[in-house]
């Protein structure tokens, strides 16, 4: 429709997208973008629970009517004005409307999108319970309002309902899905209608065709269904759901991602923060190998789910012999699709692009590990001149339209030169900035405790500040701010992935554990589900006591 003949209705309506990060998210604000009116439109991005996300709704709507918009909403052209038309012709006593959405899970139309009064519904606040809107409409409706539903769902086929209800997007999605479904349905007796549904998913998987989305339908079935009733409160999904977790870390074949740590050799002697890099000056952890190409084959072809691999070190991994033989076996056993990323310090990358152009393109990403603005302070890091052989080579990959980033670790101390690193990253033409909190590579010490940027701290208003600075648009992962004691248990890396070192020793930490024998090694039956790899994935899901470095890593605070 032509964009001058939309009605327009800013004045009276604002659409709010409630959305925690779903897949679905940009095809909703798509389908919103193809109405045929205008309005005014609020996105609510990453407040939980669901009670906080609704109040803000409430909070900030500045028009007479409001709607709320699920990110895996997916709305017909003509829904918004269907519904604000339904609600402003009706009497003042009528607080919302509810359209109806078709449900591809359960194959039915159900009441899943609103218009509200914005006058009224203010007067009620969201509170925390298990359906915070039924709490809400429960007070209304003691004050002398109520709801009307726009036409008879059961009688709708998909094309006349407002739109789509797409809630199994993923694995995860479906298994929160049915999960909280089930325990509402042994807590209401108005979800009395889902008495059907469990044992036609279950049949379901048992019959041929069932796909991966179904099973974990049926898996959230079951675990709603027999689990304990959660407490009267929304979900917060921010947090993982464990029960998926566990679910998850044992249906795997194996990892889906490797690091290989495949030289020690470093021309720098870091000392980051006070602290000197442990490999510099623990001899327990020098073993003076380099990864041969067959232990490469033996990490890249142990499992075949594994879609990508890091190539870094406990060292410089430009310093390998074969580094370019490292490359190119990687992207032949991942083709073109997979991930092969390498992590440098950058002083051998300008060599690497003008000996072997061809291999340097087959890398997915080039992260140089900088953490620093000046020649001056990133000779006080590294104990080392190589600031310009640096500069060159981040120049040269640019120049070569390779996929080149800067990273750099920020502490409680080093906050304010985040704009000089930004100023630095936009100058140089790069692709991306990684900004990474400090990892208790030492525990939970006096040291640590000092400079880690935690929840509360004063450095975090400067941080949260920065991400309107030039050159925040670059920035592709902002620092995790941490709680001590209190990690919510979100690391995936037990799940995900596992590190080899040159000798086939494993980590199954992406940051902080060095490969050990401790983890068994590449090489044995089946590492993946050895014994200590096991542990540690029911010490991340919050089975078994964490270790101290998992309880303050990063890892468990990712968005």
């Amino acid at each position: 429709m032509n964009a001058n003949l939309k009605k327009d209705l800013g004045d009276d309506l604002t659409v709010f997208v409630i959305t925690t990060g779903e897949p679905s998210t940009s095809e909703c604000l798509r389908r919103l973008d193809a109405q045929d009116c205008d309005f005014n439109l609020e996105v609510v991005k990453n407040v939980t629970p669901m009670d906080r996300a609704f109040q803000a709704m409430l909070n900030y709507c500045e028009t007479p009517f409001f709607i709320q918009v699920d990110a895996d909403i997916l709305l017909r052209p003509w829904a918004i004005q269907k519904l604000y038309n339904e609600l402003a012709g009706r009497e003042p006593e009528v607080a919302f409307v509810c359209g109806w959405l078709w449900d591809d899970d359960v194959q039915r139309a159900i009441v899943g999108v609103k218009c509200y009064r914005h006058d009224v519904c203010v007067k009620f606040p969201y509170e925390s319970s298990v359906s915070c809107e039924a709490t809400q409409f429960q007070a209304m409706q003691r004050a002398g309002y109520r709801y009307e539903l726009i036409g008879n769902g059961e009688r709708m086929n998909p094309q006349q309902c407002l739109g789509t209800h797409y809630a199994s997007q993923n694995p995860e999605l479906a298994f929160r899905r049915w999960q909280r479904l089930m325990q509402k349905y042994r807590r209401f007796p108005h979800m009395g209608w889902l008495a059907p549904y469990p044992r036609r998913l279950l049949e379901k998987v048992a019959a041929p065709g069932a796909t991966e989305l179904d099973q974990w339908r049926a898996y959230g079935v079951i675990a709603g269904l027999t689990g304990p009733l959660p407490a009267n409160s929304e979900i917060d999904a921010s947090l993982p759901d464990l029960d998926f977790r566990r679910l998850a870390v044992h249906m795997t074949d194996g990892p889906t991602e490797v690091t290989l740590y495949v030289t020690e050799r470093c021309n720098h002697a870091c000392v980051f923060d006070g602290v000197p890099c442990k490999r510099q000056v623990d001899d327990s952890l020098k073993t003076a190998d380099e990864m041969s190409l067959d232990m490469v084959r033996t990490a890249l072809g142990r499992y075949s789910t594994i879609r990508g691999v890091c190539i870094a070190g406990f060292g410089e991994p430009l310093l390998h012999s074969r580094i370019d033989e490292v490359v190119e076996l990687a992207r032949a056993r991942f083709g073109p699709a997979g991930t092969v990323g390498i992590i440098t310090n950058g002083a051998f990358l300008g060599g690497f692009v003008a000996r072997a152009p061809k291999v340097a393109a087959m890398l997915t990403y080039i992260s140089v590990s900088l953490n620093a603005a000046t020649a001056e302070k990133h000779e006080a890091i590294t104990r080392a001149k190589t600031w310009e052989l640096v500069m060159d080579g981040i120049r040269a990959a640019v120049a070569a339209k390779l996929p080149v980033g800067l990273s750099f670790v920020v502490t409680r101390q080093t906050v304010s030169e985040i704009p000089a690193w930004l100023a630095l990253a936009a100058s140089l033409g790069v692709k991306f900035v990684t900004l990474h909190n400090i990892l208790p590579h030492g525990g939970e010490d006096e040291h640590f405790l000092s400079r880690v940027l935690t929840k509360g701290c004063p450095e975090a208003e400067a941080l949260r500040e920065a991400r309107f600075l030039p050159g925040a648009e670059l920035v592709t992962h902002w620092p995790q701010l941490i709680e001590p004691g209190k990690a919510p248990g979100k690391c995936e890396s037990a799940a995900k992935s596992l590190g080899v070192d040159a000798k086939g020793r494993l980590t199954p930490c992406r940051r902080i554990d060095a490969p050990h024998e401790l983890y068994g090694n590449i090489k044995d039956e089946d590492p993946w589900n050895g014994p200590e790899v096991v542990n540690l994935r029911f010490e991340i899901l919050g089975d078994r006591r964490r270790c101290d470095m998992c309880e303050h890593c990063f890892g468990n605070w990712r968005e």
